[in-house]
């Protein structure tokens, strides 16, 4: 069991139950590492306008999973007026958000340096999770773990998540199928790469402005590289189509995105548009159930 420790300006984890950076390599930086069972501790800045009672203590730990979320429009709605949130845009400063899945409160909120012997001061502290067993030491790691906490209850608001509610019944996950292309490859004649991590994701063609119910399903370890592909080969201008992200997801491991990509192409085999191996006709919320009952159905924690 790892322990990360992040810095923030409170522990408001009970009405905004999710865990974001300010940059997206920042969260997908934890992702590549993160594994079920392990801890984010949480402390206080050393400053405002974190409160007085909290400047430099250890406020509690957190567990995350691997459902990415987008803080942005949430935080726009639910705290609107405090402006020192957003920047001078009226965006959320910290968009790149992970479901929180458990919340700890230390019973007391000791002094950070006492427990693990330094106030970690500098931004790298509060712009990312860092691995304290790594980066401070194993001692340090246990001292955090040791210390007494109360278990909070976490209910995920409606309009931060886009889990469906009653899905269970509405598709059947599958465990076996079909390779739709070829397997993600580390060792290559030209070169050796390391398998650094993936994601799967399901883009939405939109025509004329509007979304239609058309969604390309696929893998890799570099969303914003892969979604500018697929671009390439549409003239918006001309066509007025282009393709957004709908939902994507971080994976320890590119072969695990891939394998969920095609358990995921597998539940949507018969809707398949033509010849094209990666594109379905199918209701976005039906694509969402499936998303997510799928994600239920095994353990993508393993590599």
């Amino acid at each position: 069991m790892k322990v990360y420790l992040t810095k923030t300006w409170g522990f408001g984890f009970d009405t905004f139950p999710a865990l974001s950076f300010s940059e997206k390599g920042n969260r997908d930086g934890l992702l590549r590492t993160y594994k079920e069972g392990d801890w984010i501790a949480i402390a206080g800045t050393l400053s405002a306008p974190t409160a007085p009672e909290e400047r430099g203590r250890l406020l509690g730990m957190v567990q995350v999973s691997r459902t990415i979320v987008d803080a942005n429009e949430w935080a726009k709605t639910h705290y609107a007026g405090f402006t020192e949130l957003f920047d001078e845009n009226g965006n959320y400063k910290w968009p790149y958000g992970l479901r929180i899945t458990r919340v700890v409160r230390f019973d007391e909120t000791p002094d950070l340096k006492e427990v693990v012997g330094d106030y970690l001061t500098g931004l790298v502290w509060a712009a990312t999770a860092r691995d304290v067993g790594k980066h401070i030491g194993e001692e340090a790691k246990e001292a955090i773990l040791s210390l007494p906490n109360t278990e909070q209850a976490v209910s995920l608001p409606e309009d931060l998540s886009r889990e469906a509610i009653g899905a269970e019944a509405v598709f059947n996950a599958r465990n076996t199928y079909t390779y739709t292309g070829p397997l993600p490859s580390f060792s290559r004649k030209a070169h050796c790469r390391e398998d650094d991590g993936g994601f799967a994701y399901a883009l939405r063609f939109f025509r004329d402005g509007k979304p239609t119910n058309a969604f390309k399903i696929g893998s890799t370890n570099d969303v914003e590289r892969r979604f500018s592909e697929h671009m390439k080969g549409i003239c918006t201008p001309l066509t007025k189509s282009h393709w957004e992200v709908f939902l994507y997801m971080g994976f320890q491991s590119e072969r695990t995105a891939f394998d969920f990509e095609q358990a995921l192409l597998s539940e949507f085999a018969s809707m398949k548009i033509d010849d094209e191996r990666e594109i379905v006709r199918v209701a976005s919320d039906d694509l969402q159930i499936a998303w997510q009952v799928l994600l239920k159905s095994a353990d993508w924690t393993k590599t």
